[in-house]
């Protein structure tokens, strides 16, 4: 330790959070320490100034795959004042993610541990830059009494790549549990205008309702958001998220709009590729007896959705619209807490490792684990050939699926307790005759007796060109039945491609209609 070199001992000592914020750990006990002013140090590092980072910078050193490493290795040291006895959680936020060098650590005279990178995966990956990221882990626990405390840590080996790379932003010693977040420290939350009005923000029905026309709200506006990082991508890799966690509102919570890209307006979404959306709805007590669903516009990629804390439905995509019915768990006459929690399309991909065994080239799945920290900006193009679902990512037509979390508008659908829930439509010019197969839902909990009917709608002018026979229909509660419509139509008006942006083509509308108790 002679070899260290003395450097200016500042930004050290316990920090603690009064009672102004909402958090739950609003007292928490904790040491905050920027790791780029050391007590001491064996070796001249590097700052980095970037957004995203404790203080606007961070410490970086690296050396190449033919340099060797020290004999002692580059040693850093930092005096951490602990003001109050107890179990402290040790936490590390650095750099480089899986090729970051293996880091060892010693608190006081006691014994080496070690932190590999490689083998762990450690919380909140955050971008601050294409191929340059930080992440928070978790490397030990330790009683210590109040005072000061030394704390070592050493790099003498190198990564996976054959590189040894330094980064390191912060060290905090937390007395109790805590969820890191970027650079907010225990106790604090975000806390900025946007995310105040985001967690007053609440969506109300009409207190008119009209069974004639369905009942649409549109969920756009300010909405609330936060990660929830996963620590292992490979498991369950597509499976939704089904249970929400114990410690949601645990979690950093900001105001984010809706539709839109997560990660363009809080950049320090930026890698973390499973959170949750909420808002508040409130459903008037005159909607009793009503059904209900969500249509997402084009979410991306697994979107799971709770209803006042109840798990409902899933869907899996990448911009495909589809449907979930939420009526098993709103309830009219209140407030309705919704829930939609999202795993993005990086968990549709996992990268591949050729290695040459027995003079052939064997290819390895490595996981998702091994692409989480793949940068947006090459995501679409660096990942061809590595897809595990069927995703498709285009920057033209339907958009760009990299585009993280609900970034096509969401609707509240209202409707009576029976409704349409999709219809496929085949015709034939041959045959002169037109097919419509019309799929029907009683999401309720009682049977209910229906008069189904269609009819065609001349886009042009909004007449009735066609109609169907009425059918009756008896549906259980909580089933769905499929009817088929099909009848000759012997001179619809054929379409055509347009010759000029005034002369529109004959289009057609094929318009359900149900009848329950007259109405």
């Amino acid at each position: 330790m002679d070899k260290f070199k003395k450097q200016v001992l500042n930004g050290i000592g316990i920090l603690m959070l009064a009672g102004s914020f909402s958090d739950a750990h609003a007292d928490q006990i904790y040491v905050w320490q920027e790791a780029e002013k050391p007590a001491k140090s064996n070796f001249e590092f590097k700052t980095m100034a970037k957004k995203g980072i404790v203080s606007g910078e961070y410490l970086i050193h690296s050396i190449g795959m033919k340099e060797k490493v020290p004999k002692d290795g580059f040693l850093l040291e930092y005096v951490l004042n602990v003001s109050r006895e107890g179990e402290y959680n040790l936490w590390l936020r650095y750099g480089f993610d899986h090729v970051a060098a293996p880091i060892e650590y010693r608190l006081n005279n006691g014994v080496w541990h070690e932190y590999l990178p490689m083998q762990q995966n450690s919380l909140n990956l955050v971008g601050v830059s294409a191929w340059n990221e930080l992440s928070w882990a978790l490397i030990g626990k330790k009683k210590l009494r109040a005072g000061k405390h030394k704390l070592k840590l050493r790099y003498n080996k190198k990564g996976d790549d054959g590189r040894l790379l330094i980064g390191l932003d912060c060290i905090a010693l937390v007395k109790g549990d805590w969820i890191p977040d970027g650079i907010i420290k225990p106790g604090e939350s975000y806390n900025d205008p946007v995310d105040k009005e985001a967690a007053k923000k609440m969506f109300s029905l009409s207190e008119s309702l009209n069974y004639e026309k369905r009942t649409e709200m549109l969920l756009n506006g300010l909405w609330e958001v936060a990660r929830w990082d996963d620590t292992n991508m490979n498991a369950n890799t597509f499976e939704p998220i089904r249970k929400l966690p114990k410690d949601l509102e645990q979690l950093k919570w900001r105001g984010v709009k809706v539709p839109g890209d997560v990660v363009a307006q809080r950049p320090e979404m930026n890698l973390g590729h499973r959170f949750f959306y909420k808002t508040k709805i409130q459903i008037p007590k005159s909607y009793k007896g009503s059904s209900f669903h969500l249509h997402f516009h084009g979410a991306s990629y697994i979107i799971s959705v709770f209803v006042n804390g109840q798990y409902i439905d899933f869907h899996r995509s990448a911009l495909v619209p589809g449907d979930i019915d939420v009526t098993s768990a709103i309830k009219p006459g209140q407030e309705n807490a919704l829930i939609i929690g999202v795993k993005d399309v990086w968990y549709a991909y996992a990268p591949s490792r050729q290695k040459r065994q027995n003079k052939k080239m064997i290819s390895r799945v490595l996981g998702c684990n091994n692409g989480r920290n793949i940068p947006r900006s090459v995501f679409s193009t660096a990942t061809q050939k590595s897809w595990l679902a069927p995703v498709i990512i285009t920057e033209k037509g339907e958009g760009d699926a990299t585009l993280a979390g609900l970034i096509n508008p969401v609707r509240l659908v209202v409707t009576g307790p029976v409704y349409t829930d999709d219809v496929y439509v085949r015709t034939s010019v041959q045959n002169k005759e037109i097919t419509a197969e019309v799929s029907i839902k009683n999401p309720g909990k009682i049977p209910q007796s229906v008069f189904l009917s269609c009819e065609v709608v001349n886009d042009k002018n909004g007449k009735i060109e066609k109609t169907f026979d009425p059918v009756a229909l008896n549906l259980p509660a909580g089933q769905q039945k499929t009817i088929q419509f099909k009848d000759k139509w012997e001179n619809p008006k054929l379409w055509w491609p347009a010759e000029s942006i005034d002369d529109k083509p004959d289009c057609y509308r094929l318009r359900v209609k149900i009848s329950l108790d007259d109405k």
